[in-house]
């Protein structure tokens, strides 16, 4: 669409604290524009997945890399792998059920210099409609869910350090990696109920239910 340009929200702007609203406009060209931009950002800032408040669109949807390349990249930096990797869109998304636990060392395009351990459910199922409205469901496990979890608290207005059990501070890309190292991805459990007892009411990840 002439003239529609995004961009990185600075990470102090308020629309990031905001709830945003659900799509229902399916089949206006002007969500193939943004998720082309958006997917552009995230190859610059070598993300693996980003959602629609991080650019000003107060939608509720989000992008996520393929597994196979979230594998790819979490060994190698993206900048190395010379790939166009595909990312899909996820309109919607509400998670119905969540299992396990796991922990690892977050970061965000919308937090300035920082890494923070946080606890996400080990699997999720979800449901989430695709870029015409068609309603489908997904189940992830693994460091997947770990990217889920985060961009869909982006629409509840929530980020990683509102739930991090210990965060680091003006840390560059070289440092977050030798955390990272120290402090690998850690599955607590595969089974089981994911418990947020130690996390704000207002930042607990939504559980919502089934579609009949």
């Amino acid at each position: 669409m002439e003239n529609l340009e995004i961009k990185t929200l600075d990470p102090n702007d308020k629309r990031l604290r905001e709830i945003s609203s659900e799509v229902t406009d399916f089949g206006n060209p002007y969500y193939k524009e943004v998720i082309e931009q958006m997917k552009n950002i995230c190859l610059e800032e070598k993300a693996y997945a980003c959602a629609a408040p991080q650019f000003g669109v107060l939608k509720r949807f989000i992008l996520i890399m393929t597994t196979s390349e979230m594998q790819a990249e979490n060994e190698k930096e993206l900048n190395d792998m010379g790939v166009n990797y595909t990312i899909t869109p996820y309109f919607n998304p509400k998670i119905i059920s969540m299992k396990g636990k796991q922990y690892f060392y977050e970061s965000c395009m919308s937090v300035d210099d920082a890494t923070g351990k946080v606890a996400r459910p080990y699997s999720i199922e979800l449901e989430a409609q695709d870029i015409e409205g068609n309603y489908f469901t997904k189940k992830v496990e693994g460091f997947e869910t770990i990217i889920f979890c985060h961009e869909i608290d982006h629409l509840d207005g929530i980020e990683y350090t509102d739930k991090a059990e210990k965060i680091f501070y003006n840390v560059g890309t070289d440092e977050r990696l030798a955390i990272r190292k120290r402090e690998p991805h850690l599955i607590v459990s595969k089974e089981g109920n994911f418990f947020q007892d130690t996390i704000q009411e207002k930042y607990k990840t939504l559980v919502h239910k089934k579609r009949i």
